[in-house]
């Protein structure tokens, strides 16, 4: 079976998303990061962070808090960044997953370093159940991220994906569709 190369979308087409494709999951890489570079051998994927296209050019991540930022703050040489839509989802599947995001950004949950921490001892030591070491109320970004997808799509199930695992995931799900790739390295000339 030959695999279709990915759109390579302009910063413009980026930002052109329309409304009608949102929420989206988006996976970026920071391309001149330490700390993307560890979280990237980790998990042994190609993306060290995951959000959500939450409305045309605002993304939703969680950093030190669930917060909204500008994708336009991705779109750089610095980050590559991947879209993921369900063209399929219906409208009030879309709805729940806005709704989790609208109580997220209120309750602004903090980082979950102590979560970081139980992956890493799990992949160390090889014992799964240490993944579940978590601060309640807090998530790192691909959990928040995958609350948001487990909203949109309940065969969704893992509790607390990687970026890795999300993508990996997105590859095989029924509905889900790569919208296209922004790296400005495949732009050039």
């Amino acid at each position: 079976m030959i695999q279709e190369s990915p759109r390579i979308l302009t910063e413009q087409e980026a930002l052109e998303i329309p409304q009608e494709s949102c929420p989206m999951v988006i996976l970026s890489d920071n391309l001149s990061s330490w700390v993307s570079r560890r979280i990237k051998a980790h998990t042994h994927g190609h993306y060290n962070h995951a959000m959500i296209l939450w409305y045309p050019r605002i993304v939703v991540t969680q950093g030190v808090k669930f917060e909204a930022a500008s994708l336009k703050d991705y779109l750089n040489a610095k980050y590559r960044v991947k879209f993921w839509y369900n063209p399929a989802l219906k409208n009030w599947r879309k709805q729940m997953g806005l709704q989790k995001i609208r109580e997220d950004i209120r309750d602004r949950g903090g980082y979950d370093v102590l979560g970081i921490v139980g992956q890493w001892l799990a992949s160390v030591l090889h014992w799964a159940s240490l993944r579940k070491i978590n601060m309640p109320g807090q998530h790192y970004c691909s959990e928040e991220t995958g609350e948001v997808i487990r909203e949109m799509d309940p065969t969704f199930t893992e509790e607390h994906p990687s970026p890795a695992f999300i993508d990996e995931w997105m590859k095989t799900a029924p509905n889900w569709r790569l919208y296209g790739i922004f790296d400005e390295r495949c732009r050039r000339g």
